[in-house]
C-alpha cells in the first residue's frame, strides 16, 4: 500500500489473505443428517437427544412435542384426541401454542366445533391435522436442521 501526500491510499500489488479455518469434520457417532426425517425416524437415541437439546435452545422443542403427540393421535384418532391436540398446540389459549397459519387453523376449528363434528371418522380427523404436521416438518427442516448440523460439526 502506498500513502500519497494528500493521505489517499492506493493498493500496489495483489492482496494476500490468510485463512486459518479448521476443516469441517463430522465427529458424532451418528451419520450427519441431511433431512429432518432422518432425525425424526433415527434409531440413534443420541441423535434425537442432541437435536431435541438444540431445538430447546431455539425455542422449538414444542414442535417436536407436537410431532410425538400427533403420531400417538394418528395411531388412535378420536374427536376427543383431536380436541386435546388443539387445546395443547393451536390457538391463543393453548398450552404450547405453535405458529400455524390461519389457513390451517380455521378449517380445523370449524370442523372440530361444527355441527357435524361427532360424525368425523378417524381418517377425517387425521386428514384435518396433516397440514399442521407438514408445516412443522418444513419448519424444522428449513429453520432448525441447518443450524443443528453446523453446531454439531467438529463436536465429538
Amino acid at each position: 500500500m502506498d500513502i500519497a501526500p494528500d493521505k489517499s491510499v492506493s493498493m500496489v500489488g495483489r492482496p494476500e489473505f490468510e485463512y486459518n479455518l479448521k476443516p469441517q469434520t463430522w465427529l458424532k457417532p451418528y451419520p450427519k443428517p441431511e433431512h429432518i426425517t432422518e432425525v425424526l425416524t433415527s434409531d440413534s437415541e443420541v441423535l434425537r437427544q442432541d437435536f431435541r437439546e438444540y431445538a430447546k435452545g431455539r425455542q422449538a422443542e414444542e414442535n417436536l412435542d407436537f410431532l410425538e403427540d400427533h403420531a400417538k393421535f394418528v395411531a388412535a384418532p378420536t374427536l376427543e384426541g383431536a380436541r386435546e391436540l388443539v387445546g395443547k398446540y393451536v390457538g391463543g389459549a393453548s398450552e404450547l401454542q405453535l405458529n400455524f397459519d390461519d389457513s390451517f387453523v380455521r378449517p380445523l376449528l370449524e370442523a372440530l366445533n361444527g355441527p357435524g363434528a361427532d360424525q368425523l371418522t378417524g381418517s377425517d380427523l387425521t386428514r384435518l391435522f396433516s397440514g399442521g404436521k407438514d408445516h412443522i416438518i418444513s419448519l424444522l427442516e428449513l429453520a432448525i436442521l441447518p443450524g443443528f448440523v453446523l453446531a454439531m460439526t467438529n463436536k465429538a
